[in-house]
């Protein structure tokens, strides 16, 4: 699928920090030319890009770090207690499984988001969230934190883990009682306020916090031209992916509650498999209605009517 949400153009002077790491406090003083870098909101911008789409590459090695607490731990028994808790190094096994089964859905939004910047056929620079030149310098970076050996933070680690539960929700069929409840209202709404619309276009709903683009869909199916805009880019890839290259109804299958090991009634509830996307994005919006655009809302909107 292609094109369902093209910006009508994407300025690059939006607000130049997205997931940010922490704080550098208790760190040496980095040299001239790094405090240059740091600087220039480009290069800054390109680093915090490329430090996301680290932490996406570094999703499985992160998370075989937990699994193998897990065995630790479980070795650390006695044999008596190791006797009672069989079942976990089978367990941890199934687990490694369902990492690398996720490993592969981000895999491919990766070599989406890298491979669009040549394609020119819908007219989305940077796989439809980035310009060409942020994305180049970010996966520039991604590979330089690679080559040296960089560890991906605990925040951004726990960033492409909340990613994954997300997806259930605006993107599962699973989720589609919540999003009743909370996006169902919300359209309902605004269909009774514009009741009486006669205008010569649909009206115009800017959705700011837009997170993976799912309201923006139920909005421009309800007949409105939707725009949403989003600050973090863990977000935006992974509504890019889903809104533009999706073909089939539950096309991937991800494990989401794999890293999660509290109230879970048994271990098929952590480790069973969910189908993403319940629909095909563009069965549901018309062409034109759909549009997504990156950055912080106030930066954005600041001076517009």
């Amino acid at each position: 699928m292609k094109s369902i949400n093209p910006p009508p153009s994407h300025t690059h002077g939006h607000d130049h920090v997205h997931d940010a790491p922490g704080s550098r406090h208790g760190q040496p003083s980095c040299s001239h030319k790094q405090q240059q870098e740091e600087e220039d909101p480009d290069v800054a911008e390109q680093q915090a890009l490329g430090r996301i789409l680290f932490a996406l590459r570094q999703y499985a090695n992160c998370t075989e770090q937990e699994i193998t607490r897990w065995e630790h731990n479980y070795r650390a028994l006695s044999a008596r207690h190791r006797a009672i808790l069989s079942h976990l190094p089978a367990k941890a096994a199934a687990a490694r499984r369902a990492v690398q089964q996720n490993q592969l859905f981000i895999k491919a939004m990766l070599l989406n988001f890298a491979g669009q910047m040549d394609d020119d056929e819908d007219g989305i620079p940077g796989g439809g969230s980035v310009p060409d030149d942020l994305a180049l310098g970010a996966l520039a970076y991604a590979d330089h934190l690679e080559a040296t050996g960089e560890r991906c933070s605990p925040g951004d680690a726990e960033k492409v883990r909340y990613v994954l539960k997300n997806l259930v929700r605006d993107w599962a069929a699973e989720g589609a009682t919540e999003r009743q409840q909370c996006f169902g209202r919300l359209v309902n709404q605004l269909k009774l306020c514009f009741s009486k619309w006669s205008g010569p276009t649909p009206p115009r709903v800017l959705l700011p916090g837009a997170g993976l683009g799912r309201l923006c869909v139920e909005v421009a199916a309800a007949g409105f031209e939707a725009q949403g805009n989003e600050f973090s880019y863990f977000m935006l890839l992974t509504a890019a992916f889903m809104l533009n290259n999706t073909s089939c109804a539950e096309q991937w299958t991800i494990h989401p509650w794999v890293h999660i090991t509290c109230n879970n009634v048994s271990n098929e509830d952590q480790l069973r498999g969910v189908g993403v996307p319940d629909v095909v994005p563009s069965s549901m919006v018309p062409p034109g209605m759909l549009s997504m655009c990156a950055g912080d809302f106030v930066v954005r909107s600041r001076g517009s009517k």
